[in-house]
């Protein structure tokens, strides 16, 4: 993490469900802005988001394909 210099990168870069932790924090966040419309709309007609593990990717920018 920035500016920890005992920062251990396996126990903080290698447990395969980082980038899924954020995107649940987005999602939750998300939820909590909408609108009642647009909670019941998701509820009753929206494609359930779930975070799955992260995948091992040579760079960062592979996620984009």
């Amino acid at each position: 993490m920035a500016g920890e210099d005992d920062a251990d990168y396996d126990a903080l870069d290698l447990q395969w469900n980082e980038c899924a932790k954020i995107n649940q924090e987005v999602l939750d966040w998300a939820l909590s802005m909408s609108s009642q419309a647009a909670l019941d709309n998701y509820e009753t007609y929206g494609q359930k988001l779930v975070m799955g593990q992260d995948k091992e990717a040579i760079n960062g920018g592979t996620w984009i394909i």
